[in-house]
């Protein structure tokens, strides 16, 4: 699939998401959805049948709760809470997780734990933020490295990820690899990849889009997704 180049600079990390989404999904399950906007839009354009939020916000859960089918409040950094969450619903077949496994100690866990819980055919889509971005390297060069409360140094950050340790993240428990892509979505980068016919499109990239299917119910252990995390 082709990188994407999003020139709108207030357009949300979420929006256009369905161009790489699988078609007709029936249930619909977005992992840290807040307030289930998103959530409630993406089962309109799908056209899915039912759609649950998961969040640890009892807050936004209560507003999720008005405009989608369901909630689960859920502590992704505890082992199990999403699978003991799932085990009480219908299976779902696409399962959203945008800007949220960056947030969490041990994804690579978490993903196993959806491959092992999810239906046969299941889709994730994730999306993280790119460290390969200029921002991320201008700061570490220029010896200027601190958090803030949003976006790429989102100070609840707790792992970082270039594309071929995000790709890793998704298929390391062995789910396979649909689709991949960079997304770019400052006005003046994509003008600037445009004009550099993509060559540095790695380093202009907000963020990644990554894609994977359950092909096989064969799980790896969690402890082996995390093993390289050095060499991702």
């Amino acid at each position: 699939m082709a990188d994407v180049v999003t020139p709108i600079y207030t357009q949300s990390h979420r929006d256009g998401i369905e161009a790489i989404c699988p078609p007709a999904p029936r249930r619909i399950l977005d992992i840290g959805g807040s307030s289930g906007r998103f959530a409630a839009a993406i089962k309109q354009s799908l056209g899915a049948d039912t759609v649950y939020v998961a969040d640890y916000s009892a807050d936004a859960l209560a507003q999720a709760a008005a405009i989608t089918d369901g909630t689960f409040q859920v502590d992704l950094n505890r082992r199990s809470a999403i699978t003991e969450a799932l085990a009480t619903v219908e299976p779902f077949d696409l399962v959203f997780c945008l800007c949220v496994l960056e947030h969490v100690y041990d994804p690579w866990a978490l993903i196993a734990e959806l491959h092992e819980t999810l239906p046969m055919g299941a889709t994730i889509v994730a999306s993280v933020p790119n460290t390969q971005h200029l921002r991320f390297i201008a700061r570490v060069v220029g010896g200027t490295w601190h958090y803030d409360h949003t976006g790429l140094f989102d100070r609840t950050h707790i792992r970082f990820f270039a594309r071929r340790s995000a790709e890793k993240l998704m298929t390391c428990s062995g789910l396979e690899l649909v689709a991949s892509q960079m997304r770019i979505r400052n006005r003046t980068l994509a003008l600037l990849d445009k004009l550099t016919l993509g060559l540095f499109r790695r380093f202009l990239a907000l963020q990644f889009e990554v894609v994977v299917r359950k092909t096989s119910a064969t799980v790896r252990d969690p402890g082996y997704c995390g093993a390289n995390i050095a060499g991702a």
